[in-house]
């Protein structure tokens, strides 16, 4: 049995996942222009196939790494998804920019949630759950 500091990971960490999935598509528009401005500005005609190409690529990364962390109990990922948390934070200013806007509100809630869901993963109850070296399986 999986305890509730590694299931109320898995809510908050999928949640966040579903609400930048929301965001991005409630963004499009301005995503796509975004996309297309910068790319126009280094010379490259890139569409909404580069920013729907980067989505798909982070939500695999994004999986995988639950998948690890939360179904096989490997530790090591863990500071994984903490080093990304950490990466993602040093763009927060650039979103903080954009306030109010829609975008930038969504990506400040699923900050939140990321944080709230890695600092379960530090839990003692956590612990105990990788420490379960006999535990190694799919629950």
């Amino acid at each position: 049995m999986r305890p509730q500091a590694i299931r109320n990971f898995d809510y908050l960490y999928l949640g966040s996942l579903v609400l930048g999935v929301i965001s991005f598509v409630l963004n499009y528009d301005a995503i796509i222009a975004e996309v297309q401005r910068e790319t126009a500005a280094n010379g490259m005609e890139m569409g909404g196939g580069l920013a729907i190409g980067s989505l798909i690529f982070g939500l695999i990364v994004s999986l995988a790494l639950w998948f690890l962390v939360s179904r096989l109990r490997i530790e090591i990922v863990k500071w994984v998804l903490v080093l990304f948390f950490v990466f993602g934070l040093i763009g927060m200013p650039a979103v903080f920019a954009q306030l109010p806007s829609l975008h930038a509100v969504i990506s400040l809630i699923v900050t939140v949630m990321q944080a709230i869901a890695i600092y379960f993963l530090f839990t003692p109850e956590a612990k105990a759950f990788f420490a379960d070296k006999g535990g190694n399986h799919i629950d």
